[in-house]
């Protein structure tokens, strides 16, 4: 009984090296060059629509879809809970 539970952890554990070493690769050679580019983009459509008017949507809608993307290409969840006492007039941060 205790050899079949050493030998599926064993094999757990080697599963889950494999995923985090695929996930590292994935970060390194994807999201890095993603990430920068979303960055760098980001920087500059906020810096230049600033610069010629409406500073309210420039300043805050690009890094709504900036930290949008760069969760997705995370691939990290988000949950929220007690929408129900959210204000829908008001902006929130998470």
């Amino acid at each position: 009984m205790s050899n079949t539970a050493t030998q599926q952890q064993k094999q757990s554990s080697i599963a889950m090296l494999v995923i985090t070493f695929l996930y590292r690769i994935y970060m390194l050679f994807i999201v890095f060059p993603l990430f920068l580019f979303a960055s760098i983009l980001t920087a500059l459509t906020t810096t230049i629509g600033c610069q010629l008017g409406n500073g309210h949507f420039w300043g805050y809608y690009p890094g709504k879809w900036w930290s949008w993307f760069t969760i997705r290409i995370l691939f990290l969840p988000v949950k929220i809970e007690g929408r129900e006492n959210l204000d829908p007039k008001q902006s929130y941060v998470f």
